[in-house]
């Protein structure tokens, strides 16, 4: 459900076509159909409903249980690194010339 946003990166109809969204709805009916959409949730089975969760869910649950510290300390030592240091004082230069 989307209703219009200016300078989003997708149009509504575009995030429709690429399945980002179900539907479009016009704004004044986003709440009254997001809350018609839950309902229609709570008319599936239960059992059903709850293990395709966890299946939905199985990929993130396993990020989280992951030790993520040699990734961590990769994004840390690029972040710190010359290169992209060196870039960011360069787009924070351009930056100021084009506020000032």
């Amino acid at each position: 459900m989307s209703g219009a946003v200016s300078g989003a990166l997708l149009s509504p109809k575009e995030a429709l076509g690429i399945g980002l969204v179900d539907e479009l709805v016009p704004l004044e009916r986003v709440v009254d159909r997001a809350v018609e959409w839950c309902q229609g949730l709570l008319t599936l089975p239960t059992e059903a409903m709850t293990h395709t969760r966890e299946l939905a869910r199985a990929d993130l649950v396993a990020i989280f249980e992951a030790d993520l510290e040699p990734e961590l300390q990769r994004v840390i030592a690029g972040w710190w690194s010359a290169e992209t240091q060196g870039t960011l004082r360069a787009l924070v230069e351009r930056l100021g010339k084009k506020a000032g």
